[in-house]
């Protein structure tokens, strides 16, 4: 059987299914199919893990601030700027930075029939989705790709986790660690393929990010910092201006800006 009868499937021979031929995986030589499926593994363990922990009821009393605030918003098709519901400093000033999260959480209230479980799980599927992201990063910063390194990999992992549930409560906290994390995936990312002397257009979705951000949590500024550290060690070692790191920090700039109550 000829090297390209089964390109059709997209492999050449039939023991590569059975890991007994390696295949060329781009930017890295050899590797079997063994270790390519092993960090997939790997990584759908973890994010299930991840959702199983931070699925959890809802104890953080501060939720409920966040549900009345997002009732206030959707009942009256408008953002609070003043406090609507305290004894003390009612109808003062007030600016809710975290008003993303807080028609996030009421809409999955309201999409449960008025129940919790619903805002269990999107809270939850913040908190795997940014260890999925972390775990995305991890495999673009590996060079060695034993199986060994993966297992060191994956137990540093869970001790993260085990640490980070310490703060999965459902607040707005748990936004910024999706948030960050994607964004350094995105940066990650580019940073490499700029090595290259490529370009990679997926680091623009890091002003999407922003824009959530923003309009989510008080650590959006983390984001134009952590978007500033690419874009300087990009210069100093590449000295090319104008660059995808310096357009995309610029950009994000502007970007914090679009929110509902401007500068």
């Amino acid at each position: 059987m000829g090297d390209g009868e089964l390109d059709f499937f997209g492999i050449s021979h039939f023991n590569l299914a059975f890991g007994q031929k390696g295949m060329k995986d781009k930017g890295y030589g050899e590797v079997s199919l063994r270790n390519k499926f092993f960090p997939t593994i790997l990584f759908v363990f973890l994010t299930v893990l991840s959702f199983l922990i931070a699925c959890r009821q809802l104890g953080d009393l501060d939720i409920w601030w966040h549900l009345a605030a997002g009732r206030w918003m959707w009942d009256n098709k408008s953002f609070i700027s003043h406090d609507p519901f305290s004894f003390t400093f009612y109808g003062q000033t007030w600016t809710s930075i975290t008003w993303g999260f807080e028609l996030i959480m009421y809409l999955s209230y309201l999409l449960a029939d008025s129940s919790f479980w619903m805002i269990s799980i999107v809270h939850a599927l913040f908190a795997a989705f940014s260890i999925g992201f972390a775990w995305f990063t991890f495999q673009e910063l590996r060079a060695n790709r034993s199986i060994l390194g993966w297992f060191i990999g994956f137990v540093t992992f869970v001790i993260a986790i085990w640490f980070l549930q310490l703060r999965w409560n459902h607040r707005p906290e748990v936004m910024t660690y999706l948030f960050a994390s994607a964004m350094f995936y995105f940066l990650v990312r580019a940073w490499k393929r700029a090595s290259l002397g490529k370009q990679d257009r997926w680091i623009y979705l890091c002003l999407l990010i922003q824009l959530a951000w923003s309009n989510s949590h008080g650590l959006f500024a983390f984001g134009p910092f952590l978007i500033a550290t690419f874009f300087v060690s990009d210069l100093v070692e590449r000295r090319r201006i104008p660059s995808q790191f310096s357009v995309v920090f610029g950009l994000s700039l502007l970007v914090c800006l679009i929110n509902p109550e401007g500068i």
